[in-house]
Protein backbone atom coordinates (compact mmCIF):
# COMPACT_ATOMS: atom_id res chain seq x y z
CA UNK A 1 0.00 0.00 0.00
CA UNK A 2 1.16 3.34 -0.98
CA UNK A 3 -0.51 6.92 0.32
CA UNK A 4 -0.77 9.16 -2.15
CA UNK A 5 -1.69 12.99 -2.76
CA UNK A 6 -4.70 13.51 -5.92
CA UNK A 7 -4.91 16.94 -5.02
CA UNK A 8 -3.44 19.29 -2.10
CA UNK A 9 -6.82 18.86 -0.21
CA UNK A 10 -7.40 14.96 -0.76
CA UNK A 11 -5.41 12.30 -0.06
CA UNK A 12 -5.41 8.40 -2.04
CA UNK A 13 -4.32 4.80 -1.24
CA UNK A 14 -2.70 2.60 -3.69
CA UNK A 15 -3.07 -0.88 -3.56
CA UNK A 16 -1.30 -3.78 -5.34
CA UNK A 17 -2.60 -6.97 -5.11
CA UNK A 18 -1.23 -10.13 -6.76
CA UNK A 19 -1.73 -14.01 -7.09
CA UNK A 20 0.92 -16.47 -8.31
CA UNK A 21 0.15 -20.28 -9.00
CA UNK A 22 3.27 -22.44 -9.18
CA UNK A 23 3.69 -26.17 -10.56
CA UNK A 24 5.06 -27.52 -13.46
CA UNK A 25 4.79 -23.66 -15.08
CA UNK A 26 4.20 -20.50 -13.29
CA UNK A 27 0.84 -18.48 -13.67
CA UNK A 28 1.01 -14.83 -12.03
CA UNK A 29 -1.59 -12.01 -12.51
CA UNK A 30 -1.71 -8.70 -10.72
CA UNK A 31 -4.07 -5.74 -10.17
CA UNK A 32 -3.81 -2.55 -8.94
CA UNK A 33 -7.10 -0.48 -7.01
CA UNK A 34 -6.71 3.28 -6.25
CA UNK A 35 -8.77 4.84 -3.39
CA UNK A 36 -9.65 8.55 -1.92
CA UNK A 37 -9.11 8.43 1.53
CA UNK A 38 -12.13 10.33 2.99
CA UNK A 39 -12.06 12.69 5.94
CA UNK A 40 -14.00 10.36 8.08
CA UNK A 41 -11.41 7.57 7.36
CA UNK A 42 -13.50 5.79 4.72
CA UNK A 43 -11.75 4.67 1.89
CA UNK A 44 -13.82 4.88 -2.03
CA UNK A 45 -12.36 3.01 -4.85
CA UNK A 46 -11.58 5.43 -7.54
CA UNK A 47 -9.72 3.14 -10.09
CA UNK A 48 -8.98 -0.10 -11.06
CA UNK A 49 -6.45 -1.18 -12.75
CA UNK A 50 -6.86 -4.85 -13.79
CA UNK A 51 -4.33 -6.76 -15.17
CA UNK A 52 -1.20 -4.70 -14.89
CA UNK A 53 1.21 -7.91 -14.17
CA UNK A 54 0.72 -10.79 -16.32
CA UNK A 55 3.42 -13.57 -16.44
CA UNK A 56 3.47 -17.32 -17.89
CA UNK A 57 5.98 -19.99 -18.47
CA UNK A 58 4.59 -23.18 -20.48
CA UNK A 59 7.68 -24.68 -21.02
CA UNK A 60 11.13 -24.06 -20.69
CA UNK A 61 11.06 -22.49 -24.69
CA UNK A 62 7.57 -20.63 -24.46
CA UNK A 63 7.28 -17.00 -21.66
CA UNK A 64 5.20 -14.52 -21.37
CA UNK A 65 5.05 -11.60 -19.14
CA UNK A 66 3.59 -8.50 -18.58
CA UNK A 67 4.30 -5.81 -16.75
CA UNK A 68 3.47 -2.04 -16.10
CA UNK A 69 4.88 1.23 -14.16
CA UNK A 70 2.40 3.06 -12.55
CA UNK A 71 3.61 6.69 -12.10
CA UNK A 72 1.61 10.34 -10.53
CA UNK A 73 2.18 12.90 -12.23
CA UNK A 74 0.23 16.33 -12.83
CA UNK A 75 0.42 16.38 -16.70
CA UNK A 76 -1.11 19.69 -16.99
CA UNK A 77 -0.40 21.47 -14.31
CA UNK A 78 -3.91 22.17 -12.68
CA UNK A 79 -2.69 20.58 -9.24
CA UNK A 80 -4.21 17.34 -9.62
CA UNK A 81 -2.33 14.07 -9.71
CA UNK A 82 -3.05 12.18 -13.31
CA UNK A 83 -2.07 8.34 -13.10
CA UNK A 84 0.16 7.02 -15.78
CA UNK A 85 0.33 3.52 -17.27
CA UNK A 86 3.31 2.62 -18.85
CA UNK A 87 2.95 -1.12 -20.52
CA UNK A 88 5.66 -3.84 -21.32
CA UNK A 89 5.78 -7.23 -22.56
CA UNK A 90 9.03 -9.66 -23.03
CA UNK A 91 7.86 -13.01 -24.65
CA UNK A 92 9.89 -16.00 -25.68
CA UNK A 93 8.40 -18.86 -28.27
CA UNK A 94 9.97 -21.62 -29.09
CA UNK A 95 12.98 -20.51 -27.47
CA UNK A 96 13.17 -17.39 -29.49
CA UNK A 97 12.99 -13.86 -27.50
CA UNK A 98 10.12 -12.42 -29.88
CA UNK A 99 9.91 -8.43 -30.43
CA UNK A 100 7.98 -6.49 -28.07
CA UNK A 101 5.33 -4.30 -28.89
CA UNK A 102 5.33 -0.43 -28.01
CA UNK A 103 2.74 0.19 -26.03
CA UNK A 104 0.90 4.04 -26.03
CA UNK A 105 0.90 5.31 -22.56
CA UNK A 106 -2.31 4.72 -20.83
CA UNK A 107 -3.90 8.51 -19.06
CA UNK A 108 -6.29 8.48 -15.96
CA UNK A 109 -7.85 12.07 -14.61
CA UNK A 110 -9.50 13.01 -11.79
CA UNK A 111 -12.92 13.87 -12.11
CA UNK A 112 -13.66 14.95 -8.78
CA UNK A 113 -15.22 11.89 -7.95
CA UNK A 114 -13.15 8.90 -9.62
CA UNK A 115 -10.02 8.78 -12.47
CA UNK A 116 -11.17 8.06 -15.82
CA UNK A 117 -9.23 7.50 -19.42
CA UNK A 118 -8.02 10.63 -20.42
CA UNK A 119 -7.73 11.95 -23.75
CA UNK A 120 -4.12 12.96 -23.58
CA UNK A 121 -1.90 11.70 -25.77
CA UNK A 122 1.19 13.18 -24.59
CA UNK A 123 2.70 13.30 -21.10
CA UNK A 124 6.07 14.41 -19.91
CA UNK A 125 7.36 11.96 -17.29
CA UNK A 126 10.16 14.15 -15.86
CA UNK A 127 8.76 14.84 -12.52
CA UNK A 128 7.04 11.55 -12.08
CA UNK A 129 6.17 10.26 -8.69
CA UNK A 130 6.83 5.79 -9.30
CA UNK A 131 4.12 4.25 -7.36
CA UNK A 132 5.65 1.29 -5.20
CA UNK A 133 4.68 -2.49 -6.25
CA UNK A 134 5.20 -5.82 -4.56
CA UNK A 135 7.92 -7.10 -5.66
CA UNK A 136 7.35 -10.70 -3.83
CA UNK A 137 4.75 -11.29 -1.08
CA UNK A 138 5.00 -14.90 0.64
CA UNK A 139 1.70 -15.72 2.66
CA UNK A 140 2.22 -18.35 5.80
CA UNK A 141 0.52 -19.23 9.17
CA UNK A 142 1.20 -17.01 12.22
CA UNK A 143 3.92 -18.12 14.64
CA UNK A 144 1.45 -19.56 17.50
Amino acid sequence: MTPFSIDAKRSGLHVNAYSEISGSGAILHAFDLFFELQDTGTLIQVLLLPRTTERGRLNAGNYKAEDSSIFLVDANGDGIQEIVVQRRRDEIVDGRRVRPPVFPLQVYAFDGSEYRPSTATRVVLANRQPLERAASVEVGTAPR
